[in-house]
């Protein structure tokens, strides 16, 4: 079955896939096509987000000529380590690793005072 898939960058591809493919080798295929890795790719048929890597796409409720939409997630950086300070970039918000230690360290606290 052809599918379009569209980026979010306005790029648009059709493939001819067979519906009895699991979505992981689909993603492995639409790796090669766009250039964005699997650990990057989220795919999106009819609003949700397909993410049942061991279905197939007939399991998924694909059917022929679907258009499907391919966005490139932002994957953190934690190359880092403890301790370092390096920015996160999560849609568009860049956090300061230190900033999100204190707050977590804040919950703790809290949690700890409040019985």
């Amino acid at each position: 079955m052809e599918l379009t898939f569209v980026t979010d960058l306005g790029h648009s591809f059709v493939i001819d896939i067979d519906p009895g493919m699991e979505l992981e080798n689909v993603m492995a295929l639409l790796e090669a096509e766009s250039g964005i890795p699997v650990g990057e790719q989220s795919i999106s048929h009819n609003g949700r987000n397909l993410s049942a890597p061991k279905s197939t796409l007939r399991e998924l409720g694909v059917v022929e000529n679907n258009a499907m939409l391919l966005l490139r997630r932002k994957v953190p950086n934690m190359a880092g380590g403890c301790g370092t300070n390096y920015n996160l970039s999560v849609h568009g918000l860049t956090t300061s690793y230190r900033a999100v230690e204190q707050d977590a360290e804040m919950m703790r606290l809290q949690i700890l005072g409040d019985p």
